[in-house]
């Protein structure tokens, strides 16, 4: 692939992530969602922490927070954390994005997986979290014990 069709397609998936992310949560909406017992840097803590999933959308400058990873409860799920982790083990992504952009988790729980019959984990996220955290524990530590990507 020449080097302008390989920037036509970054361009392509940058507005295509820039549409997802404007039609998620920016931190004063989660900030409200949590009534408002955090606040905005309390929004960004979590985010650090791994109790709350954010991903950088470059054009706005901020990150945005997608409505799938809360319960019922208006609460992150408790097993956000240990599936965050996961993901974001050294060298367990294929894509391997370190630059903690969220991107790589994003795409990965987006994602149509076999082991939901070809549905993708954030469908799942909010509703059978142990579902989704016991699928990436096969699918990183399985695959790192066996060698790995």
């Amino acid at each position: 692939m020449n080097r302008s069709a390989n920037e036509s397609l970054a361009a392509i998936a940058a507005r295509c992530r820039r549409e997802l992310a404007r039609a998620w949560l920016s931190a004063s909406d989660v900030a409200s969602l949590l009534k408002t017992q955090h606040d905005i840097s309390q929004v960004r803590i979590l985010r650090r922490l791994a109790r709350l999933f954010g991903v950088w959308e470059a054009e706005e400058r901020a990150y945005r927070y997608p409505p799938w990873q809360f319960g019922l409860d208006c609460k992150p799920v408790e097993q956000l954390p240990e599936i965050l982790g996961l993901l974001r083990e050294e060298g367990r992504m294929a894509v391997g994005d370190r630059s903690g952009s969220g991107w790589s988790e994003a795409e990965w729980l987006l994602s149509p997986h076999a082991l939901l019959e070809g549905r993708s984990p954030y469908e799942f996220l909010s509703i059978d979290p142990d579902r989704i955290l016991k699928i990436a524990t096969e699918q990183f530590v399985a695959d790192s014990d066996a060698g790995g990507f």
